[in-house]
């Protein structure tokens, strides 16, 4: 798993995208709709606070996918200008813009964990959970779909821990239950110190 780790920053490297070596490859590379909630990242991100602890948190995280509206394309933009606008992110998040098919194995095999967070009941069973899982990895997600029967927090088990259990909002105006921005970032954070054998916050 380590050799793969290494594989996949220099082939990343090569593609000018710099990522630390210390730090963990936590993907959110998927379709990109709105029930698959990447509008929590740029919400962390454009929030002082929450930026400055996802720094600290020490992961990093490509951010990729096939869009299909302007949801997703101005939620990769938002990611997008605080990338520009905040240098500290730099090798933090990066904006993956030709995820493919022939390159997602590099990604699998290589990465720590991946991200699955959806509105509650829209999501049934996500397949990039099941690659990370089969390749050594955590997984970062909400309790919907499969998520329930195949994730243990680290929080509730640690030796028996494959995961991250991210929490909902209560129902907004809209009816929907959305995952918590905040219990998010509590999971990166949470994700990069088992990744580096630390006590958990």
């Amino acid at each position: 798993k380590e050799d793969l780790d290494k594989v996949l920053k220099a082939w990343l490297r090569g593609r000018g995208i710099g990522i630390e070596d210390n730090l963990p490859i936590i993907p959110l590379l998927r379709r990109i709709v709105e029930y698959k909630s990447i509008d929590k990242f740029p919400e962390i991100l454009e929030n002082d606070g929450f930026r400055h602890r996802f720094v600290n948190a020490k992961v990093a995280i490509p951010v990729g996918g096939r869009t299909f509206d302007d949801y997703g394309r101005d939620n990769l933009n938002r990611i997008r200008r605080s990338i520009e606008t905040y240098p500290e992110l730099k090798g933090r998040i990066v904006i993956i813009d030709d995820y493919n098919i022939a390159d997602a194995p590099l990604y699998w095999q290589g990465c720590s964990g991946s991200n699955m967070i959806s509105n509650r009941g829209k999501e049934a069973a996500g397949t990039s959970e099941m690659k990370v899982l089969i390749n050594a990895g955590f997984v970062i997600a909400t309790e919907d779909g499969a998520i329930p029967e195949l994730i243990t927090d680290f929080n509730l088990d640690p030796d028996e821990g494959n995961g991250f259990i991210v929490s909902y909002e209560p129902r907004n105006a809209q009816g929907e239950v959305r995952p918590s921005s905040e219990s998010l970032l509590k999971a990166l954070e949470d994700a990069g110190s088992v990744y580096r054998d630390s006590p958990l916050l």
